[in-house]
């Protein structure tokens, strides 16, 4: 596939707290009012399976929105390539509400498959339910630190297997994570279980940033720890 070989409308469109922004800004891709009045709709009234919204952009910086079709499965087909540069997709209350690896691939075909005119503005959104039973919006994007996530899908371990076994074994193992936080809540009923900081052990020392928006759905948080371990805390910075 040949890319059109366009600039970036505005450089300081890629800095991740920007972009995100942009995607909530009313005059932009204003996906407030779809999340808020359709995708907690669909968390509410569904047990399982998942909706979503895919992200358009043209070289003249003009957004569309594109609504995707209900699944009843708990997986939300991706669409990447040509001008397609963001994804949001919600998790049902069956599912953890985190990022799953294979998300983070969908980020990864959205950044390398789009024209060239959308790189450095590719996102991933999850809408999901916390334990506490309030609506949650993460977002995932490429940062310019870190090793590319893609080198997990190198691990000696997965040697021989085929693209989609590899995705399936590293969702495997960053589920059992989140298993095992859960199983801290069982175990202690008065533990809340912090997938957040499952997701960034995961994901620690990639080049992939963690990012929550607020309650209003206006601005954004990036989340971090200092540290792999189970005992760090998340530290928000607040996107200014």
């Amino acid at each position: 596939m040949t890319l059109p070989n366009l600039p970036l409308s505005n450089p300081e469109d890629v800095i991740p707290c920007n972009k995100l922004k942009n995607l909530l800004d009313p005059t932009k891709a204003n996906l407030k009012p779809l999340i808020t009045g359709g995708m907690y709709d669909y968390i509410n009234n569904s047990s399982e399976g998942e909706t979503g919204i895919y992200i358009r952009k043209d070289s003249k910086g003009k957004v569309t929105n594109e609504i995707a079709p209900f699944t009843g499965t708990n997986s939300l087909p991706g669409k990447w390539g040509t001008s397609y540069y963001s994804e949001v997709h919600t998790h049902p209350k069956n599912v953890y509400p985190m990022f799953s690896y294979s998300d983070m691939m969908v980020l990864y075909n959205l950044e390398h498959q789009s024209y060239s005119y959308n790189r450095g503005h590719s996102s991933m959104l999850l809408v999901c339910e916390d334990d506490n039973g309030i609506k949650q919006t993460y977002a995932v994007v490429f940062e310019n630190t870190g090793a590319p996530i893609e080198n997990t899908l190198n691990n000696p371990n997965l040697i021989g297997k085929t693209q989609k076994e590899k995705l399936k074994a590293l969702d495997g193992i960053l589920n059992k994570m989140y298993d095992k936080e859960l199983l801290k809540k069982t175990l202690d009923p008065s533990y809340n279980p912090n997938y957040e900081r499952i997701f960034l052990q995961f994901c620690f020392g990639t080049n992939i940033g963690l990012y929550k928006a607020d309650s209003n759905l206006i601005n954004w948080s990036k989340l971090t720890i200092s540290n792999n371990s189970d005992t760090a805390t998340v530290t928000p910075t607040n996107c200014n």
